[in-house]
């Protein structure tokens, strides 16, 4: 059971693959989703803005909000209907928001 679930966690990162409905992939998107929105992504901005300099919070928001949904609809590719996929978007979308807002200013205005 532990090799067919390693196989299923290189086979999500795999863009040729198809990601299908079943509970292992679901969890594994909600926790990629989950993950990226409070860590990945605002990491990812941070050293953007340690190369790039310093930009403003409403970008660094946009920016957290456009990279969860690229991980979520081109990185994870989860197999859902339209409905679930905005329902998908509107939340993790909000949560990127949330702690891009929370990031930002606790790194680059406490920072300051």
């Amino acid at each position: 059971m532990a090799t067919q679930e390693q196989g299923k966690i290189v086979a999500a990162f795999d863009p040729r693959v198809k990601m299908y409905r079943d509970p292992f992939n679901e969890q594994l998107v909600f926790t990629l989703s989950a993950a990226g929105a409070c860590i990945g992504v605002p990491v990812m901005l941070l050293i953007a803005g340690l190369i790039f300099g310093h930009f403003g919070v409403g970008i660094f928001v946009v920016a957290s909000v456009l990279l969860e949904w690229f991980h979520i609809f081109v990185v994870g590719r989860p197999q859902m209907k339209s409905r679930e996929a905005v329902a998908w978007a509107a939340l993790w979308g909000s949560a990127a928001a949330f702690f891009g807002v929370c990031f930002y200013y606790w790194v680059f205005v406490g920072a300051i």
